[in-house]
């Protein structure tokens, strides 16, 4: 095909009932995920959970319920993460079409069964996970489940006793959490967990039992919104043989920094200099070193970065400019088997970008 870009077709917004098995059930595309076995799962605002059948090419629809236990719930499922046993964690929200939406709910969904199981915040039972509403999702290289909540803070899912420990900070504890607000987590190949905060980064490990943090070390305009790490991600340039990261990837609500772990140096970039809305949403480094960034301008690539000399200026050039203010927000980049792109897009739906004919 001479197209570099591939839209799927979604059906008209604010429309219920059954779904078209050829259309996504909404143009809004909250989370996208590839499974282990390359399955394609979509979440979608309104219209629930769905899975494209790339041999078929057509969508299947799961159904949800806001009182059916044994359903997914709400019909928005907000986030999908795959634990290490092929399980989706899902955080389900039903939302209203001015975008307001009622108490959500945290599932566990296994894909062979299509069993749900849902699990419920109660002060009076102790264990029980702090708070209903979910806003991100994580497993660790030991299997525990890492959450963070609209409470604030960190609850850890222990799933052999399927009990939540809560972690916050606590402004006199310097080994505390650096903040209640979390954006992002990553885990090194130390087994480190980095957490992305309001506040810089926070690190914690087992055999600490405590937590850590840095803040960005920048200078001005950017200092204090450089500071929300919404994004983390490792990047092979650097690596030593061991398989230690050199260098690290921070998306802030600034735009985007290289930190180099050796020398404690922070690289500071402007993704599109002197456009607004340029935070990094979704970050995706190539077997090539390629660096691609989606932000609220759109979709961009580094150009280039350099393993011999990873002090070298990275630039980037716009490959799929947004639409318009609230159509073309890039929230996602995942590898297709490939070697090109599924992109989720806010307004659009789902994407394939090819990458040899841009």
């Amino acid at each position: 095909s001479k197209d570099s870009f591939f839209q799927y077709p979604f059906r008209p917004f604010g429309q219920t009932g059954p779904g078209d098995p050829v259309k996504l059930n909404s143009p809004y595309v909250s989370a996208i995920h590839i499974d282990r076995q390359d399955r394609i799962w979509i979440g979608t605002y309104f219209g629930g959970l769905q899975r494209l059948d790339t041999v078929e090419n057509r969508f299947i629809s799961y159904p949800f319920s806001m009182t059916e236990k044994n359903r997914l719930y709400g019909n928005t499922a907000a986030f999908i993460f795959e634990g290490s046993r092929g399980k989706l964690w899902i955080s389900g929200r039903p939302y209203n079409l001015n975008f307001t939406f009622k108490i959500p709910r945290f599932s566990l969904f296994d894909p062979k069964t299509e069993e749900v199981t849902r699990f419920d915040s109660n002060p009076q039972k102790p264990g029980s996970i702090s708070q209903n509403n979910v806003l991100k999702i994580f497993e660790d290289s030991r299997g525990l489940i890492w959450l963070h909540t609209f409470g604030g803070g960190i609850d850890i899912l222990e799933r052999r006793t399927k009990r939540f420990t809560h972690f916050n900070h606590d402004p006199k504890d310097p080994t505390s959490l650096g903040s209640k607000q979390i954006y992002t987590f990553f885990e090194d190949s130390a087994g480190t967990i980095w957490i992305g905060t309001d506040s810089g980064i926070s690190y914690y490990h087992p055999m600490w039992r405590k937590f850590r943090s840095r803040r960005l070390l920048v200078k001005a305009p950017y200092r204090e919104s450089n500071q929300s790490v919404i994004r983390i991600l490792g990047s092979n340039i650097g690596r030593n043989e061991a398989g230690l990261l050199r260098h690290v990837w921070l998306g802030t609500e600034a735009g985007l920094n290289r930190w180099d772990r050796q020398k404690n140096r922070f690289h500071f970039f402007e993704v599109t200099p002197k456009t607004p809305d340029s935070q990094p949403y979704a970050l995706y480094e190539a077997p090539n070193q390629i660096l691609w960034v989606g932000t609220g301008m759109g979709l961009h690539r580094s150009i280039p970065i350099s393993g011999s000399n990873p002090s070298i200026p990275v630039r980037f050039e716009t490959v799929l400019p947004r639409i318009t203010g609230g159509r073309g927000v890039i929230t996602a980049i995942l590898p297709a088997i490939d070697g090109n792109l599924w992109i989720a897009s806010y307004g659009l739906g789902l994407g394939y970008y090819n990458t040899t004919s841009n």
